[in-house]
């Protein structure tokens, strides 16, 4: 068996200035919104920073990180290394956009959370995590996205304007996301709304409930 050194596992380690900044906020309204018991589903784990400092921040439940490129895997199990309360599980490939994942009945999935990724993938991603929502969540579980959005009737700030002109000219299937549009997706998938938590630097946390 091959054990990669401390010093190997540091240079595994990729960080994001965007997870650093938010984690603190998000970990304030995970606290409030998740169940206490059961597993996280992170679709979209990326570098694995937040998994390490939330299953730490909340030892009650199991942390499950995914990503759908695999080249993610090594930081992600970096991060893991740094656990002391609360390691996060091996990360699971999943693709966010087929809505098909499986899961043991042992993992207990009973919140799917979702940060900066419906704005950086198509929209198939989104009809994806919603379906998936509805087929893995048990009734009153929660799936929590955290991003910068599009509402009806409120003014977009002029740095998500910006923002959504930009990621379009990266990827035309990129973009932030109507919340309305969203919302009434989530309703054919047992998904109910609930109060729009305001969030620094423009974004939302958005949390719905199964039905």
């Amino acid at each position: 068996m091959i054990q990669k050194s401390p010093l190997s596992e540091k240079f595994l380690r990729k960080t994001s200035i965007s997870a650093t900044r938010n984690a603190a906020h998000i970990q304030q309204i995970l606290k409030k919104v998740l169940p206490k018991y059961g597993s996280v589903l992170e679709i979209g784990s990326g570098t694995g920073q937040h998994s390490i400092v939330f299953a730490e921040a909340l030892p009650s439940l199991k942390w499950i990180p995914s990503d759908a490129d695999n080249l993610n895997f090594d930081s992600i199990n970096g991060w893991r290394q740094l656990a002391i309360n609360n390691t996060p599980d091996t990360p699971r490939l999943i693709d966010a956009s087929s809505g098909n994942w499986f899961f043991n009945v042992n993992d207990n999935i009973t919140s799917i959370v979702v940060i900066n990724v419906i704005h950086i993938s198509p929209w198939s991603v989104t009809k994806g995590i919603l379906k998936g929502a509805q087929k893995i969540l048990p009734r009153g579980g929660v799936l929590y996205f955290y991003g910068p959005f599009i509402q009806d009737n409120i003014a977009t700030a002029h740095s998500n304007l910006a923002f959504d002109n930009y990621l379009k000219t990266e990827n035309s299937s990129w973009g932030l996301r109507n919340l309305k549009e969203i919302e009434s997706l989530a309703q054919e998938h047992s998904l109910v709304l609930e109060p729009v938590i305001k969030m620094p630097a423009n974004n939302l946390s958005v949390i719905f409930k199964k039905k």
